[in-house]
């Protein structure tokens, strides 16, 4: 997932870089390389994706880049290991517009930053729950037939499959019902 954002300021270049710094810092991000031009953050790792729900740990690298007032920021998001939901998309959509907010007012909006992730983490675990179920209602069925047809990883495969189907389309449904 890649995100960009240019945010166009009356600041000096020492506020921007300073709420810059602030922001990122206080949402758990690691600033690896910084110069007068540009700062880049990093957080997460592969292996990390498969094992978090926080969409803010995944694998990501948020690329800085002063131009005087103004600043362009460019966000790649690893999504290796993840089925992205509509929530998940959104709670990114939130860190960057506050950070966009931060930059204008000087506000830490960590906390909003926390609420939202808190209301992704809900909509996951449900999901998850409905995961389970199509897991389920494919599973034992295909189970059923791979004992009969003697191909053991039917039920596996089937298991799999109604999970992967029927969180995808609550998802969709869900993300549908919000852009209406």
């Amino acid at each position: 997932m890649k995100k960009e954002i240019t945010i166009l300021t009356s600041n000096e270049l020492s506020i921007n870089k300073n709420l810059t710094r602030n922001y990122f810092s206080k949402n758990g991000f690691i600033l690896t390389r910084e110069s007068d031009e540009y700062m880049i953050y990093k957080r997460g790792s592969l292996f990390q994706n498969f094992l978090t729900f926080n969409s803010l740990k995944w694998k990501s690298e948020i690329q800085i880049r002063f131009d005087g007032p103004t600043i362009h920021s460019t966000i790649n998001v690893n999504t290796i290991g993840q089925i992205v939901t509509w929530k998940e998309e959104k709670l990114w959509d939130t860190f960057i517009s506050n950070f966009e907010v931060n930059i204008y007012t000087g506000k830490d909006l960590t906390e909003n930053n926390i609420q939202a992730l808190v209301d992704t983490k809900s909509n996951t675990f449900r999901l998850i729950g409905w995961a389970l179920v199509g897991a389920i209602v494919i599973g034992i069925p295909a189970g059923i037939v791979g004992y009969y047809t003697n191909i053991d990883s039917s039920a596996g495969v089937g298991a799999t499959m109604g999970a992967i189907l029927m969180m995808r389309n609550k998802n969709n449904k869900e993300k549908q019902s919000k852009v209406k």
